[in-house]
């Protein structure tokens, strides 16, 4: 109660006080003023009652309420400063615990107090303010991350550290592990089997725990499917609401993973194609030459004509006085052809077509001939025409015959398409490189640009997921010498990626060092896999050998006028009407269709005049296979190879001269083939004055275009009518008709209702011509179904997109400037990674670029820019100075964008950080002197031969094993002193000038005399030179005829019967399934007998299992004696049984030998005491014959006579029963 009053008693007081404010000063020394005074007092008083002899008690009274008093008031005074602080360290707490909306009350009687309380209140506030934009950021941030988190399009997960459970995960995380939310949120990792193996988890685990961080960790994991695949995962520990959780982001690289497998896979394989390629390309010179024509090449571009063999014999001129560009051979035309050729060519040009045309050409005697132009254009992947292919052929004597035809006939030859290939060369002492034409073409750049050094093709041109593949190689080549081989992908100027395969060989000095790279790059850009690329490049290459309709041969001639083929082409089935199978298989096939008379008068002597290594032509009859007599021209060269001529011929069918009629239906045949088989809708319609019409042709491409047949269209005109959608009608084909009636020409694209309902884009050209004497207009239209190139119009839309998103996030900075180079349009966000400046302050001050640039490389980017000015491709490469004054190497590429006119609107380009690559040039430097004391100790032995054949080293491996220096090489014919054996020395030789990098065993005799085994591969250089690659096998040979014979051994006994010493049940079986693919082929009969002792358990209950095993023994002899041929076989099937397999044997024969093995067992008189048949051994024999075919088992063979031989027991035993498949 006094407490309450007093605070009642103290509030009413501080109320009445609060006008008025005291000073803290006053507040705080107030108290200890009074005290001092009541307390000065109070002594002075009772000083003063004692000596006026006052009560004591009563003076005390009196000290003790003034005391009393005194002590209120300063209670009073401290109630004043406690009570604002007591609300200020309230407030204070709140405030720290997130309550910002608190106030301290401002009015107070001490003025300091009231001050603070109003700065308190001020901070309060602002700290709320500063509170509200801090949770708005982090709201912001947390929208951001989430965004980012969801739409990432790699997997990402938040996870608890301690046990792996997952928190969340985004939706491209749900899509490649083929999880849902359901399954995924709330269970742990290795409740959900990510992982492939405990170990991958536990060393994830341990570098997060130990480091905080995991970068680019390389492992393989589970999805829901239970498909393996490789990820790179990135991951970092973070504090989500106190608790310690994992960001994880996996990256997948499944497929560069697999392509990675497959490259290794493919190199076998590319050997052997390469092989076949080269056959291949020494065919097609053979035949180019034996075919009696001109083969030229057309490059577009450098406006250059190389010609093939045959310009004498055709025109008189050597193939060094041939014209060289397309002007040049214009001149040679009759001149009324040129400008009419010359027009053909440019529509055939602008077509991106084949080419055929006869014309007549000034020989080198100033005489004309006929000739036949047949030839093919060939487009980069831009369509842009880049050469031309063609042949070219004296056709005087066929014009003469075709006289009548000349106007009606058309042919078509589609030419081979050959793939580009470049070279190049390094030499590493000059440091000088050259580069071919077709390399400059593969990878975009100019020829008269300088080409980049070997390291810049590197870094500049090869995709960056490659770059480790394509340099490791290059090591590899440059540190132990082998050559190597690789397919990559390369990015060129203008941005492209095309795959090439890269190829490259090294040349040593006498030290061992490497100082010359050479190799090809081929450009192998295609949609289909290695194989398809050979397939069809081998079915090119057949197409240039069938594509003047001849028989191509290829065969060995021996003195003695026989021969043996070695290749016929597929054009042979239509000279001959033989297959190439089938004139391979009998070899006199082809002479035997000739007539007699031929043979003596034409055939031998145009094969003695072979003998002479001269051209043979030659006319002559043959025998078709249907029967007919043809006419057959024939040209063939032969070239002297050892023992025999290696002869190269061309047939072809002359009968065609006599039948021109014939030739003219079958190509008018052929061109209404091509019609049909067009994937367009070919038609023709009169159309009249009052805007009706009428079909006089529609072609069957109809079908595939609008889903009828041309039966249905031309029966009921309407009917496309109404496919047609009713708003493209009106708006699009109406007034299209009218305008082709007008103009003769027109093209448009209309929306038409497919017969499967589906909407289909319809791209037509239409022209007319009037009909006078039909009083209407004829019109022609071919129309293609686009729809596919609509939606790929779509797709680019929707890439572009893309693309954007990529520029924007690539590591790379790419940017767009103005024609004059003086403003930046745009710029990626990755030039402030690695510029280090913002992009507002380059869009705003471009002229800072050029401040960032090293001085010492400013000049060079000046020139640079010039030329670009010019509308030049450039490249530079230059340092730049970072703000934090790092430098980094930046290499640059731009490219122009112009209009049709070739005005410049823009240029591209795109800038890359090179600083690591530089970096590890300078590694490569210092490869490079490793390379130099490498052939000092590789483990093989290497010899180096001149073109000429003379030893110019051996390493020291060389000298170890053969025991032979080069200097004493030097002094003895090499060959003779390994190999002294002539015949044997002969085919080593051969072997080395082969070269063909194929490994192969020979007996070499060492120094000392001692022949050694060591297998060698030879390598041939460009220049002629040779490398020869050996090694001692002796001990690898000894090994291996060891592992034979035990092979053999254990074959031998894996397939025998211990007891009987006869085949077991496993031999049984392989020499049936031998047998039966063997018979199958031959359709010839195969027979088997199973034997069965009768009442054998019997036996061995009255003789025992010893006496048993010795009847066994018995049986199984006299079974086998009974055999006779080789291939017979007898074998324990299991138990008493016995099996006996009779090839080429039918019923009568495998009967026979049934009863002679009753017979042979009966003659043993092997004592069966409990036989209920006869007082000996006895065999029941079950006999099954059939003719194997593939569609049926051995089994079912084996199972018929199992029956067989069941039905023998069941009839009384010591019988047979035979049973036919």
């Amino acid at each position: 109660m006094p407490n309450i009053r007093f605070g009642v008693v103290f509030q009413s007081w501080q109320s009445k006080l609060h006008p008025y404010q005291v000073p803290l000063q006053l507040i705080l020394v107030a108290p200890f003023v009074l005290g001092s005074i009541t307390a000065t007092g109070t002594i002075y008083y009772l000083s003063w009652s004692k000596s006026q002899q006052i009560d004591l008690p009563t003076a005390l009274l009196l000290g003790l309420i003034t005391l009393a008093g005194a002590i209120a008031l300063s209670l009073v005074f401290a109630c004043l400063v406690v009570k604002p602080i007591l609300q200020l360290s309230k407030v204070s707490r709140a405030i720290a615990e997130g309550e910002f909306d608190q106030q301290i009350p401002i009015r107070f009687q001490v003025y300091e107090l009231e001050t603070m309380a109003q700065s308190f209140n001020q901070m309060a506030q602002r700290l709320q303010t500063s509170f509200e934009q801090v949770r708005a950021a982090l709201q912001e941030s947390e929208a951001k991350f989430t965004k980012i988190f969801q739409y990432s399009p790699d997997p990402m997960t938040i996870t608890t550290l301690a046990e792996g459970r997952i928190i969340e995960v985004n939706d491209s995380f749900l899509d490649f592990y083929g999880f849902t939310l359901e399954e995924t949120v709330g269970r742990t990792t290795t409740e959900l089997s990510f992982w492939h193996s405990d170990e991958q988890r536990s060393l994830f685990r341990e570098q997060l725990r130990r480091e905080g961080t995991v970068d680019n960790l390389e492992f393989s994991i589970k999805t829901a499917a239970g498909e393996t695949k490789t990820i790179l995962l990135s991951a970092e520990v973070i504090d989500l609401d106190g608790q310690a959780c994992v960001l994880a982001i996996r990256r997948d690289i499944s497929d560069r993973k697999l392509a990675e497998r497959l490259q290794q896979e493919r190199f076998t394989l590319q050997q052997r194609y390469l092989t076949e390629l080269t056959e291949w390309q020494n065919r097609y010179e053979a035949a180019g030459q034996a075919s009696g024509q001109i083969l030229y090449e057309w490059d577009i571009n450098a406006e250059r004509i190389t010609w093939g063999p045959n310009t004498k014999e055709i025109l008189g001129y050597t193939i060094a006085e041939m014209p060289q560009t397309l002007d040049g051979w214009m001149e040679l035309l009759d001149p009324n052809h040129p400008e009419i050729l010359r027009s053909e060519i440019e529509n055939v040009i602008a077509q991106d077509d084949s080419y055929l045309a006869e014309y007549r050409i000034r020989r080198k005697d100033r005489t004309y001939i006929w000739i036949e132009d047949k030839c093919q254009f060939f487009s980069d992947s831009s369509g842009e025409l880049v050469r031309v292919i063609g042949f070219i052929a004296d056709i005087s004597d066929r014009k003469l015959a075709e006289a009548k035809l000349r106007q009606s006939e058309t042919a078509l030859l589609a030419a081979q398409r050959i793939a580009h290939v470049g070279s190049w060369e390094a030499d590493l002492d000059n440091l000088t490189s050259s580069w071919s034409e077709g390399l400059f073409r593969i990878f975009g750049l100019d020829p008269n640009q300088p080409k980049p050094t070997r390291a810049e093709m590197l870094q500049q041109f090869v995709h960056p997921d490659d770059l480790d593949r394509v340099q490791q190689a290059d090591n590899r080549t440059l540190a132990e010498g082998a050559p190597y081989q690789i397919d990559h992908r390369i990015i060129r100027p203008d941005g492209s990626i095309r795959y090439v395969e890269a190829r490259g060989e090294v040349t040593l000095n006498d030290q061992g060092k490497v100082v010359r790279l050479f190799g090809t790059v081929l450009d192998i850009t295609d949609r289909k896999q290695l194989e398809l690329a050979l397939q069809a490049s081998e079915a090119k290459l057949n197409g240039i050998l069938n594509d003047a309709i001849a028989s191509i041969l290829s065969f060995r001639l021996f003195p003695d006028h026989t021969w043996q083929y070695d290749y016929f082409s597929a054009g042979c089935e239509a000279i001959f009407g033989y297959t190439p199978a089938e004139l391979m298989a009998d070899h006199a096939l082809w002479l035997s269709r000739v007539p007699p008379e031929d043979q003596q008068a034409i055939i031998f002597p145009a094969f003695d005049k072979l003998f002479t290594e001269q051209i043979a032509h030659k006319e002559y009859r043959f025998q078709h296979k249907d029967g007919s007599l043809h006419w057959i021209r024939s040209t063939a060269i032969a070239h002297r190879e050892a023992d025999y001529w290696r002869v190269t011929a061309v047939d072809t069918d002359i009968t065609e001269r006599k039948r021109l009629e014939m030739a003219l239906q079958a190509t008018q045949a052929k061109l209404s083939d091509i019609i049909d088989s067009a994937i367009a809708s070919i038609s023709s319609f009169h159309v009249f004055p009052d805007r009706t019409w009428k079909y006089d042709y529609v072609s069957s491409g109809c079908e595939s275009v609008f889903g009828y047949s041309s039966q249905e269209l031309m029966a009921n005109p309407d009917l496309w009518t109404t496919g047609v959608l009713p708003e493209d009608y009106e708006t699009v084909l109406v007034p299209l008709y009218e305008k082709v009636l007008a103009e003769r020409a027109a093209t448009a694209e209309y929306r038409f209702q497919h017969k499967d309902g589906n909407l289909r884009w319809i791209s037509v050209n239409l022209s007319s011509r009037w009909d006078a004497a039909a009083n209407s207009w004829v019109v022609t239209t071919v129309a293609t179904d686009i729809t596919d190139r609509k939606q790929l119009n779509l797709e680019l839309q929707q890439s572009e997109e893309r693309l954007r998103e990529i520029t924007d996030n690539i590591r790379d900075v790419f940017f767009v400037e103005t024609a004059d180079t003086r403003q930046t349009l745009y710029i990626s966000p990755a030039y402030e990674e690695v510029y280090g400046y913002s992009r507002d302050r380059l869009y705003q001050q471009p002229q800072d670029w050029m401040e960032c640039i090293h001085p010492d490389d400013r000049e060079h980017v000046l020139a640079t820019l010039e030329k670009q000015q010019l509308g030049r491709k450039t490249a530079k490469e230059y340092r730049i100075l970072r703000p934090d004054g790092s430098i980094r190497w930046i290499f640059s590429r731009t490219f122009p964008i112009c209009d049709e006119s070739g005005q410049i609107l823009r240029h591209v380009g795109i800038s890359e950080d090179v600083t690591e690559q530089k970096t590890v040039e300078e590694t490569l430097l210092k490869q490079r002197e490793m390379l130099r004391t490498f052939f000092d100790h590789v483990p093989v032995m290497l010899s180096f031969f001149s073109p000429n054949g003379q030893l110019i080293w051996v390493n020291q491996e060389f000298e170890t094993v053969l025991g032979w220096s080069v200097e004493q090489l030097r002094e003895h014919d090499l060959m003779v002193e390994l190999y002294p054996d002539p015949e044997y020395r002969r085919q080593v030789t051969n072997t080395i000038e082969q070269a063909d990098r194929s490994w192969r065993d020979f007996k070499t005799r060492t120094r000392s005399g001692k022949v050694i085994d060591t297998t060698w591969a030879d390598i041939k250089l460009s220049d002629g030179s040779n490398i020869g690659i050996g090694q001692d096998i002796s001990d690898r040979k000894k090994t291996i005829l060891a592992l034979e014979e035990a092979n053999r051994e254990l074959q031998h006994l894996a397939n025998l019967d211990g007891l009987t010493q006869i085949a077991n049940r496993r031999g049984f079986d392989e020499h049936l399934q031998r047998e039966w693919n063997r018979l199958t082929r031959e359709a010839a009969p195969l027979s088997l007998l199973l034997c069965d002792i009768d009442h054998f358990k019997l036996y061995n209950d009255t003789y025992g299992h010893i006496a048993g095993d010795q009847c066994l023994r018995h049986i199984a002899r006299a079974i086998a004696e009974t055999l006779k041929r080789p291939a017979d076989l007898v074998s324990r099937y299991g138990g008493e049984e016995f099996a006996v397999i009779l090839p080429n044997t039918a019923a009568e024969g495998a009967t026979q030998v049934a009863e002679f093995i009753q017979a042979k067992v009966q003659q043993l008189q092997i004592d069966h005491g409990r036989s209920p048949i006869v007082p000996y051994i006895t065999v029941s024999v079950g006999i099954a014959t059939t003719i194997p075919v593939q569609q049926v088992l051995p089994d079912a063979l084996v199972a018929l006579a199992d029956e067989a031989l069941y039905q023998a027991k069941a009839q009384g035993r010591n019988a047979y029963r035979l049973y036919s498949l």
